[in-house]
Parts: C-alpha cells; sequence; structure tokens
C-alpha cells in the first residue's frame, strides 16, 4: 500500500529483492529498470546492487515528501546511483508534476526540487 494511501490501511506484503529475484529466475540481465515504489526507491536500489552494476537504463519516479516518511530522501536516492555509477555517462533527464510536458536534462542533485514528485529517466 502507497505511505500517500489516505485511508490509512495497512497491508503485510511479501517481498523479494531485484538482485534476489533475478538470481532465482535465473535472469541474467536486465536492459530497463521500472521503479516507482512510492518513497520506498532507496529500499528498492538497495536491494538491486548486482543490477546496478550493469548499468541499465532506468525509469525512477521519486515521491520527495514520502522518501521522508520512509526515513530516506532524494539525496540518498542520488548517492545510491552515484555509488552505483549510474551517473557516470549517462543522459540524465527529468520531469516534475504536474508539469509533464517539460523535460529537462540535469547533472547535479541540487536541480531536483525539494518536494513532490519528479521522474528521472537516466539513460
Amino acid at each position: 500500500e502507497s505511505l500517500a494511501a489516505a485511508n490509512g490501511v495497512v497491508r503485510d506484503v511479501p517481498m523479494i529483492s531485484v538482485d534476489e529475484y533475478c538470481r532465482k529466475n535465473q535472469v541474467l540481465r536486465i536492459d530497463l529498470l521500472k521503479i516507482d515504489v512510492e518513497g520506498y526507491e532507496c529500499r528498492v536500489l538497495q536491494g538491486a546492487a548486482e543490477i546496478l552494476k550493469q548499468h541499465p537504463k532506468l525509469a525512477l519516479e521519486l515521491h520527495i515528501d514520502l522518501l521522508l516518511q520512509s526515513g530516506s530522501s532524494a539525496q540518498m536516492v542520488w548517492q545510491l546511483l552515484e555509488d552505483a555509477g549510474m551517473l557516470e555517462d549517462r543522459k540524465i533527464t527529468m520531469v516534475c508534476r504536474p508539469d509533464w510536458d517539460e523535460v529537462k536534462m540535469i547533472s547535479r542533485f541540487g536541480e531536483i526540487p525539494d518536494h513532490g514528485v519528479v521522474n528521472l529517466f537516466l539513460s
């Protein structure tokens, strides 16, 4: 369930990391990784450490306010991407809600807004 759920319903759901899923299912390569996990982006990236070494293209939705609720931040996400080598020699574009029509090229963390929803694309 989303941290943004207004009804307060909480459910336990089984989870598996991306790396563990790939090992169990003999997935050797991922070309594109899409992450839309409502504030749990850091945990997903941490669980995809082996896959990130392959430098897949990445579509990442950041719910910046929800990241804070889950004990992380957009800066922590950026650092995880940087540590994994995902930002080196990559084209990084960003779209911020509600302005879906404006695609911005970015190159540093300071260009990411401090609230709202941001979609990052690493190619």
